[in-house]
């Protein structure tokens, strides 16, 4: 396997939004690491002493939605490998613009109205 990784948060089976959508399997977040930074956005969820990211505040709104932290938790997946920076970089830019059009990307350098509507409330 590559040093590089994409990977992508998604909401958990059973998750409805406020809204009442099911938003179950739907990619909210899409990102490029190495090493462990996979598990920093739920590092950071946990920590009330640092600034949330857009993403660090879903997974918290996940956990919430749950009845009590932990008991629902959103999927994390590596989806591709590459020895190449650049290359991984490249395929998440790729991937952020084809899930573009959801609505539902969390991404704060590509996220849409309803991303920013929905933390806005929060």
């Amino acid at each position: 396997m590559g040093r590089y990784y994409v990977y992508t948060w998604t909401y958990p089976d059973g998750y409805i939004d406020d809204d009442g959508t099911n938003l179950s399997g739907i990619i909210f977040y899409v990102g490029k690491g190495s090493r462990d930074r996979i598990d920093n956005h739920e590092r950071l969820a946990i920590d009330f002493s640092r600034p949330q990211t857009a993403v660090s505040k879903t997974i918290r709104s996940i956990w919430r939605a749950g009845g009590k932290t932990l008991k629902l938790k959103p999927l994390k997946q590596k989806v591709a490998f590459f020895d190449d920076e650049k290359e991984a970089h490249a395929y998440e830019k790729q991937l952020i613009e084809s899930l573009r059009g959801t609505g539902y990307l969390v991404n704060e350098k590509h996220n849409k109205a309803r991303g920013k509507e929905r933390l806005a409330q929060e």
